[in-house]
């Protein structure tokens, strides 16, 4: 009896194995595909607060313009 079981406890152990590898293939590849999905939101943002510097110097240009009279950036 004692020996059934250990088959037992080894068999459950082989099956666990395997699912376990599965579905640490399943997680691996959905972080890799996050991990892709993240860099492009990354520079999908970093552009997002380029531009909005790149507008800001211009609206301050304006501003600077409009308050001494002459354009003071080249």
């Amino acid at each position: 009896m004692e020996n059934k079981k250990q088959l037992k406890v080894q068999d459950n152990q082989l099956i666990t194995k395997s699912e376990v590898e599965s579905k640490l293939n399943i997680l691996v590849e959905g972080q890799t595909n996050n991990s892709k999905q993240l860099k492009a939101i990354r520079n999908d943002l970093q552009k997002g607060f380029i531009g909005l510097a790149l507008r800001n110097e211009e609206l301050l240009k304006g501003v600077l313009c409009i308050t001494t009279g002459f354009y003071a950036f080249g």
